[in-house]
């Protein structure tokens, strides 16, 4: 280890400072990059300014990406922070889709890491988002992508297909379904319905109409299938999700 004035090497010195009085006060104050950590179940542990301001909709130390992101983004997250626990390994770079505060949904460029106790034993994930610089435009797919899952969020009462996404795309279907996969982990009509379950949740929670009213509004047909649907990606019916989201107000 390379030595530097005074005859220490970096290793020595850092290990005579108090623990904490720089890294997460410095992280606060930068003002375009989102920091945080989480322990091993996912759980914020700590959030720095940029992130709880930009990205969080109302973040808060022990929430989870379920509380705060649209289910379909935060099963993709979860997936990343599991094979990290689970492995060890970083995830560097990785284009990724984020709720941003404002509703809008955003690509930005991740890196994870998993963190250590003393025992060297794996006790939770760090991690850093930054918006991609406009100098380095995103490819053609990445766009495509984002505009498609705004578009479904922004559409979810209407008749929506994976004919559909692919016409309004400009994009063969097994083109649309290979780059969600690649993107989202999913296919373009598990997202949908995602999409149409995420919207209910908050229609569900936020307002006073009806479950068979809001089954319309988020492009079910049928009471029936939503409340099959929504049982399905929730795991409880949407009555339950109500007085429960309520109850804990």
């Amino acid at each position: 280890m390379k030595k530097f004035n005074g005859g220490l090497t970096v290793d020595e010195f850092t290990q005579n400072m108090k623990p904490g009085q720089v890294a997460l006060e410095l992280l606060n104050e930068i003002p375009d990059i989102g920091f945080w950590i989480k322990d091993r179940d996912g759980r914020f542990v700590f959030l720095n300014h940029a992130y709880y301001e930009a990205f969080s909709r109302g973040a808060e130390i022990g929430m989870t990406d379920e509380d705060i992101h649209t289910p379909e983004l935060a099963k993709v997250y979860r997936a990343d922070e599991k094979k990290i626990v689970e492995t060890g390994e970083s995830i560097r770079h990785k284009m990724e889709l984020v709720t941003m505060r404002t509703g809008a949904i955003e690509w930005r460029s991740t890196t994870k890491i998993p963190i250590y106790d003393r025992d060297d034993k794996i006790m939770g994930t760090a991690g850093i988002s930054r918006k991609i610089d406009q100098v380095h435009p995103l490819p053609s797919d990445y766009r495509a992508i984002g505009q498609l899952v705004e578009y479904i969020h922004q559409n979810v009462g209407e008749s929506l297909s994976v004919s559909s996404l692919a016409a309004h795309s400009g994009m063969s279907i097994s083109t649309l379904e290979r780059r969600f996969h690649k993107h989202l982990g999913t296919t373009p009509r598990g997202f949908i319905q995602q999409a149409r379950i995420a919207a209910a949740c908050d229609l569900l929670a936020n307002s006073q109409l009806n479950i068979g009213e809001i089954s319309l509004q988020t492009g079910f047909q049928e009471h029936a299938s939503f409340t099959r649907s929504f049982e399905r990606i929730m795991h409880m019916t949407p009555s339950v999700y109500r007085r429960y989201y309520r109850s804990s107000d």
